[in-house]
């Protein structure tokens, strides 16, 4: 279906398709695919340059790639849904849902891990883990890791030493299968903490591992087919947890680059032991649909017209949106499942005054962003925020005014922007939020 474009639109789609021609062409990166929102509509899809190149098939707006962390934003629907009914209380020891996880010590005092401290990054449970801390790991028991190590670890150890590249963590070379979340917690249950629950921030996948696990035993039926039912709910069928096995319509190839920088295929891997957590696959165009899922679910009290998409209730969204006060890294601040920031989005020539709502997935081939920018006001505390051009700056306002009218007005307005790369761990996060302020 065709999409009728005002002339400010047609503008900012033009801007947006020269950053990333030219960011495709500067960085190597085989395909790209992206599509934009404003205030819950679609507004712009498309794809650049090549799925697969070997069979010379083109990217589009419904090409399959992986999402990685995106995935926990997928994965927050359904922990909040069962909030909402009263099922999950993120407050309560994991142990209440996960009898048999073990429970954690700090310096010989239990601590209480909740779903709460899993969502926002304050457990203390690791991230993975790098090469050398692994072989400190095996060190520190003797050095015979094939007894030491669940098997998918090393594997995955032996798997990235034959990397012809800069390789990621052994963690994301596991290629073992797991029927269940459950099964998986075998590769980190019994590792210490890195500080003490609740007293620091550290982003760890692991913890939503645990949330898939608890969401699964809280349905009582396995995470993947509970989150295929969830996602046919919303009409998100093309957001998919990846597997080998299946025949997957329009599934991207994925990329890296050897030492010398020639482009190779990534190797295989299998990602259903942190299915919840990284591993699903999706177009940017579902993706663009969960992001408005969150922003029509969080303006359902408002007058918004389009209500088809809400989910969960405005006072839920509000809950995931609320910064935690020890969630500080390099990106904002996380909420539950989120990150969750507030602050300007400058960009020559102007300055964008903005919540805005992210995650990022990165790994095995590729890059992954979507994000909502609030431009109207700050959705948590209701302050109305003001776009400003920024001044001494060279060239026309005019000629790089956004695709917005009257923002000194106090309209609300959100712009929301799915991204998509099949090239290895490349960070897309800069790029859509600039894309964010063409429109």
């Amino acid at each position: 279906m065709s999409i009728m474009h005002s002339g400010a639109t047609r503008r900012a789609i033009s801007q947006s398709r020269l950053l990333i021609t030219s960011i495709m062409a500067s960085k190597g990166i085989p395909g790209l695919s992206i599509s934009v929102g404003v205030n819950g509509k679609a507004v712009w899809s498309e794809g650049f340059g090549f799925a697969d190149i070997e069979n010379g098939v083109k990217m589009t707006e419904d090409s399959l790639v992986r999402i990685g962390s995106i995935s926990k934003m997928v994965t927050t629907l359904a922990a909040a849904k069962l909030m909402e009914n009263g099922k999950l209380n993120i407050d309560e020891p994991i142990q209440k849902y996960l009898p048999n996880f073990p429970e954690k010590h700090w310096n010989g005092e239990k601590v209480t891990i909740t779903t709460r401290h899993l969502m926002n990054h304050t457990s203390g449970l690791r991230h993975y883990r790098s090469s050398s801390e692994w072989n400190q790991a095996i060190a520190s028991t003797g050095g015979a890791q094939s007894t030491t190590l669940p098997s998918a670890i090393v594997d995955a150890i032996a798997c990235r030493s034959l990397i012809p590249g800069k390789a990621l963590p052994p963690e994301f070379y596991i290629r073992k299968t797991y029927s269940s979340v459950l099964d998986a917690f075998e590769l980190f249950q019994d590792d210490p903490l890195i500080f003490k629950t609740g007293c620091g921030f550290s982003y760890s996948s692991m913890g939503w591992i645990l949330i898939s696990g608890i969401i699964e035993s809280l349905v009582e039926k396995n995470f993947t087919e509970h989150m295929r039912d969830i996602l046919d709910e919303l009409g998100l069928e093309d957001t998919v947890i990846e597997t080998n096995e299946a025949i997957l319509l329009d599934r991207a190839r994925f990329y890296t680059r050897d030492y010398a920088g020639n482009l190779i295929n990534s190797p295989y891997i299998d990602v259903s032991w942190k299915a919840g957590s990284g591993g699903f696959m999706s177009t940017t165009g579902d993706l663009l649909k969960l992001a408005h899922i969150f922003l029509n679910s969080y303006w359902s009290n408002s007058d918004l017209k389009d209500q088809t998409l809400g989910y969960l209730k405005s006072k839920t969204v509000k809950q995931l949106w609320t910064r935690h006060p020890k969630g500080s890294d390099e990106c904002g601040t996380y909420g539950l499942g989120c990150m969750s920031n507030i602050g300007d989005i400058s960009f020559d020539p102007y300055t964008m005054p903005c919540h805005y709502i992210l995650h990022t997935g990165r790994g095995v081939g590729f890059g992954a962003v979507v994000h909502i920018t609030l431009e109207g006001e700050d959705s948590l505390s209701g302050e109305n925020m003001q776009f400003t051009t920024n001044q001494n700056r060279k060239g026309s306002n005019e000629d790089h005014a956004p695709c917005f009218e009257e923002m000194e007005s106090k309209e609300r307005r959100a712009v929301s922007v799915a991204m998509l790369a099949n090239l290895e761990n490349f960070d897309l996060q800069q790029i859509g939020l600039k894309i964010a302020t063409f429109f």
